[in-house]
């Protein structure tokens, strides 16, 4: 269910909170602009009691649907022989294995249907990354002009279906 007369209610509504990336800047305008009636918080952080501290870059909630941590790298990426690469330099983490860590922090005090995908705003992709956890869950420059249809794909095939909680509480 999408109802296409809203748009994305995005904190900060504005501009993205500080932030040195310019994917993450680029994403939050695109996002800005999307017309999907769902919530979107960029660079959401939180800590743990035990002392743990994460941050996803976006965590995009769709109250029919579930969560989506959205981790953002922007610059020129490359996968190498399982290694990830960004302008040239190796990443401590895959981009998805930072979304797990965040994700699977939040959903423990969360409870609705969760899932991780992966933009990488600076890059036309003639063939997007086909990995087998990646595919269909990868959003490039050529998507940013048409979130409100990419976007919906993306959480489809990244977050399973689930029984969504009716305590909107949750959002």
């Amino acid at each position: 269910f999408v109802r296409r007369s809203r748009s994305m209610h995005l904190f900060p509504p504005n501009r993205p909170r500080p932030t040195t990336s310019v994917a993450e800047r680029a994403l939050h305008e695109a996002l800005s602009t999307c017309q999907l009636d769902w919530t979107v918080f960029h660079s959401l952080r939180m800590r743990s009691r035990g002392g743990w501290e994460g941050e996803g870059d976006f965590v995009i909630a769709n109250p029919h649907a579930g969560l989506l941590v959205l981790e953002v790298k922007g610059g020129a990426i490359e996968e190498r022989d399982g290694l990830w690469f960004q302008n040239g330099r190796q990443l401590d983490k895959p981009p998805r294995d930072q979304g797990l860590s965040f994700v699977k922090r939040l959903i423990s005090e969360l409870t609705p249907p969760y899932g991780v995908a992966t933009a990488f705003p600076d890059c036309d992709f003639s063939r997007p990354p086909s990995n087998g956890d990646l595919r269909d869950v990868v959003l490039g420059r050529r998507d940013l002009s048409h979130l409100s249809v990419a976007l919906p794909s993306v959480f489809k095939h990244a977050v399973p279906e689930g029984r969504v909680p009716t305590n909107r509480k949750w959002l």
